[in-house]
C-alpha cells in the first residue's frame, strides 16, 4: 500500500516538474542568477522548509492523517513529495520544485560533528524553545574536539538509495547528500555560549581565532573529502539558496565538483560585533570559504540588520546573492551592490502572516520594489514558522506579489 502511494506521488511530482510553466520560470531564474539581464519580471518566492518531517508550519497545511507511511524511511520520502506537490498546487509563486528526494548518507561511525555533543535542554513543547549547554564553557580546550570526517559507509548508503528507487520507480531522482555548514561563528557560539564569545573577542581574541581556525580548516577538509568520495551535488544547494542558475551536467565520471555547489555563508550570532570586529573575526574566514566555491556561487545570508557590514561583505569573492532582511535597508543595499549581485529581498514574515491583510501585504512588497528601482532583485517570504491559523495567507501573498511584479 505505502509503495503504491509513494509511486503515485512521485509520478505527480514528475508531471508537475515537466509543466510548460517551469520552462518559462527556468529562463527567468537563469537570467536572474546569471546576472545576464533583468528578468522579464521580478521573481517571487514563498520559501518553505521542504525536508522529510512535518515542521510546525506544515502542520497547518498537511494533516497528520494524510501521511500513509508508518516506516520512518518511507514516511520521510512521502512528506518530501507531499510538500512539493502542495507548493506546486497551492502557492502560485515563481519557485520551482525539483524532481528529487533526499535519503540519508550513512557514516561508518556515529560521532558528533566536532567530536563533542552540544546538549540541548528542550521545553515541554517539542516544537518550542531549547537551551544549549556549551561544551567549552570552561575554556578553550581544543583537545576535547576532533575535526569532522566524511567517513561514508558506501554500501549502506547505496542500500538507502536503491530502496528509495525501488519504491519510487524512475519518476524522480534519489540523492544521498550530507553536508556541514559554513556558519563558523555560529559554531563558535555553540561551543562557548553567546555571552562568553562577546567577552572573548575582547579578553582573549587569540583563543577565538585559534578555535575559528580549527573550524575553518576542518570544514574545508570535510568538503574536500566529500568531493573525493563523489557526494557533491548542486541540486540540494540550489534549493537551499532559492536559486536555479544554469543546467549543470556532471562530468563523464558521474561525480559533481565541489565548485558546482552553492555555499551558504552566514554569521547571524555575530550581530553584536562592530564592523571592524566582524571583519576580523568573521569576514576573513568567509573569504576563504567563498574562494573555494565558484564561479559566482556564494550566497550571503543574514536575517539581522547588515547595513553597517555591506561594504565589507561586498568584497567576498564569488558573491552572487545577498540576503536583504526586513531589518536591512533595501535602498542601502541597492547603492552598495548595484548590479554586482542579486538582492534577495524579504518581507517581514511575522507582520505579513500574523496580520494577513491584503493591503499590508501590498504595501510591504511595493516598498521593496520602489527602493530597489531597476536593480536585479527577487521578493521573498521566508522564515515561515507559523501561519497563525490562516493557511490561505501564503496563496494570497503570492497572488498579490505576482500582481505587483507582473
Amino acid at each position: 500500500m505505502s509503495a503504491q502511494v509513494l509511486r503515485e506521488l512521485a509520478a505527480q511530482v514528475a508531471d508537475a516538474c515537466a509543466r510548460p510553466r517551469y520552462d518559462r520560470l527556468k529562463k527567468i531564474w537563469h537570467a536572474q542568477n546569471g546576472l545576464l539581464q533583468k528578468a522579464e519580471k521580478v521573481p517571487v518566492n514563498a520559501h518553505m522548509f521542504m525536508g522529510g518531517r512535518i515542521d510546525p508550519q506544515w502542520k497547518e497545511l498537511i494533516a497528520e492523517d494524510e501521511i500513509v507511511c508508518a516506516d520512518p524511511f518511507e514516511r520521510s520520502i512521502e512528506i518530501q513529495l507531499r510538500k512539493r506537490l502542495f507548493k506546486f498546487e497551492q502557492i502560485p509563486d515563481d519557485d520551482m520544485i525539483l524532481p528529487y528526494v533526499l535519503v540519508p548518507v550513512v557514516m561508518k561511525t556515529d560521532r558528533a560533528t566536532w567530536g563533542v555533543e552540544v546538549v540541548h535542554h528542550h521545553s515541554d513543547d517539542p516544537d518550542g524553545a531549547w537551551k544549549a549547554e556549551a561544551p567549552l564553557a570552561d575554556g578553550y580546550d581544543l583537545s576535547k574536539l576532533s575535526p569532522p570526517r566524511f567517513d561514508v559507509d558506501a554500501a549502506a548508503t547505496r542500500a538507502n538509495v536503491d530502496r528509495a528507487r525501488e519504491l519510487l520507480g524512475d519518476c524522480v531522482d534519489v540523492l544521498a547528500w550530507d553536508t556541514i555548514s559554513h556558519q563558523t561563528f555560529d559554531g563558535l557560539v555553540a561551543m562557548r555560549g553567546a555571552e562568553r564569545v562577546m567577552m572573548d573577542v575582547i579578553d582573549q581574541p587569540e583563543d577565538v581565532h585559534r578555535l575559528t581556525r580549527f573550524f575553518v580548516d576542518g570544514t574545508l577538509a570535510y568538503h574536500r573529502q566529500r568531493e573525493a568520495a563523489g557526494f557533491c551535488d548542486p541540486r540540494p544547494t540550489w534549493a537551499s539558496c532559492r536559486v536555479h542558475y544554469e543546467d549543470v551536467e556532471p562530468p563523464a565520471s558521474g561525480k559533481w565538483a565541489l565548485n558546482q555547489e552553492w555555499v551558504y555563508v552566514s554569521a547571524q550570532t555575530s550581530m553584536g560585533l562592530s564592523p571592524a570586529m566582524f571583519e576580523e573575526f568573521c569576514h576573513v574566514y568567509h573569504e576563504q570559504y567563498a574562494a573555494e566555491h565558484g564561479p559566482h556561487r556564494v550566497y550571503y545570508h543574514g536575517c539581522e540588520c547588515l547595513d553597517q557590514r555591506m561594504e565589507i561583505i561586498a568584497r567576498l569573492p564569488n558573491l552572487r546573492r545577498f540576503h536583504v532582511s526586513p531589518w536591512t535597508s533595501v535602498a542601502k543595499a541597492a547603492k552598495t551592490f548595484a548590479t554586482s549581485c542579486v538582492l534577495e529581498c524579504h518581507v517581514h514574515p511575522a507582520e505579513t502572516l500574523m496580520t494577513p491583510t491584503p493591503q499590508y501585504m501590498r504595501e510591504s512588497i511595493q516598498r521593496i520594489l520602489d527602493a530597489a528601482g531597476d536593480l536585479i532583485i527577487d521578493i521573498n517570504l521566508s522564515d515561515i514558522h507559523t501561519l497563525n491559523g490562516h493557511p490561505d495567507s501564503l496563496r494570497r501573498w503570492a497572488e498579490i506579489a505576482q500582481e505587483l511584479t507582473a
